[in-house]
């Protein structure tokens, strides 16, 4: 087991139960706002990590740099900015915690200074006021279609998950091709969501398309897993025949399924 002890983590945040591979921190005594925060400083720096609830999961080789961020939301949910100088507030605590990530990234990138009130409402210096006035006019419409896709995502993420797990097992399962292929085509049509780093977002979606070309028998397949192993009796011919050959053995999909599961999970 790995554990945070208390000497890694802030005051406000207690260790809860981790294993060899990942740490995890209640912050349930960060506010909203601040927790949206922390999730977009995890994101831009690249490090996975969930949410349940209020308690984080990330890999425990970023454990360290996960302390430092906290440290640092800690910095900004407190008050910070000086309390001589004119703030201006923005009524911003019924966002979405997806549209709340965004300010607080780009407010960062910007290098505003800013705080989250008592009520999670932001706060910034008057003399900040065009530049945050540019960053919200940046921002798409929360009440827009196009932008609120949370939904979405979540559940073409947990169709994704549940198609791959069980290909993992049994990879001629024909439902769960079905579902993996329908999945995908979703995902190939959506843009990056809240929440997700266009990298992370592109790998996720380039993995599952590779496997896609591998049960339904694509050519374009990766050469490198896409020939077939041993005389062929482990292809199922119902996940394709269109290849021409170019197939992957079972054990090659049930392989690549289960390494898209674990990183769909990531992310539910």
């Amino acid at each position: 087991m790995h554990d945070l002890t208390p000497d890694d983590l802030p005051d406000d945040a207690t260790r809860a139960a981790t294993d060899e591979d990942r740490v995890e921190a209640d912050l349930s005594e960060l506010s909203g706002p601040a927790r949206a925060m922390l999730d977009a400083l995890l994101t831009s720096a690249g490090i996975d990590h969930l949410w349940q609830g209020a308690l984080l999961v990330a890999p425990a080789s970023d454990a360290d740099r996960v302390v430092d961020l906290i440290e640092e939301v800690e910095m900004a949910a407190s008050d910070r900015l000086d309390r001589d100088r004119e703030r201006v507030a923005y009524e911003v605590a019924e966002w979405s915690p997806e549209f709340q990530s965004a300010l607080a990234e780009r407010l960062g990138a910007a290098e505003i200074p800013f705080e989250w009130d008592e009520r999670g409402d932001l706060v910034v210096y008057a003399d900040d006021e065009p530049a945050v006035e540019e960053i919200f006019d940046a921002l798409p419409d929360e009440d827009d279609p196009d932008a609120a896709d949370a939904p979405e995502v979540a559940g073409v993420l947990g169709a994704l998950w549940e198609a791959a797990e069980v290909l993992a097992r049994r990879p001629t399962d024909s439902p769960a091709v079905l579902s993996l292929i329908d999945a995908t085509d979703v995902m190939e049509t959506m843009a990056v969501p809240y929440g997700f780093e266009p990298a992370v977002w592109n790998d996720l979606v380039r993995r599952a398309v590779e496997l896609r070309a591998a049960l339904e028998g694509d050519p374009a397949a990766p050469p490198s897993t896409a020939e077939p192993s041993g005389d062929g009796d482990d292809v199922d011919p119902a996940i394709g025949e269109a290849a021409g050959g170019a197939w992957w053995s079972d054990d090659d999909i049930a392989a690549s399924a289960e390494a898209l599961a674990a990183r769909a999970r990531d992310y539910l």
